[in-house]
């Protein structure tokens, strides 16, 4: 819903971060794959995902952080 609330203003971020949950931690959250489709499609490409919430009994990662660099920004090297 914040994404969206952003509207277009969202295209003057170049860069994002957002808290990206593997599954629904509450009833109508968006979980990490919708978020990351939402960002690709708006213009963004994601650059970084770091581990923010586990279930250390389970060893399962709940929350990751996703940083999202504007696909405009970006400097991409050939390697190879």
């Amino acid at each position: 819903e914040v994404l969206e609330g952003c509207g277009v203003h969202l295209s003057e971020f170049p860069v994002v971060l957002l808290e990206l949950s593997v599954k629904p931690l509450y009833e109508g959250q968006a979980v990490m794959s919708d978020l990351i489709t939402y960002m690709y499609r708006s213009g963004f490409e994601l650059a970084v995902l770091e581990p923010c919430d586990m279930d250390m009994n389970n060893l399962i990662i709940l929350q990751l952080d996703g940083w999202f660099v504007r696909s405009s920004q970006l400097q991409l090297n050939n390697i190879g």
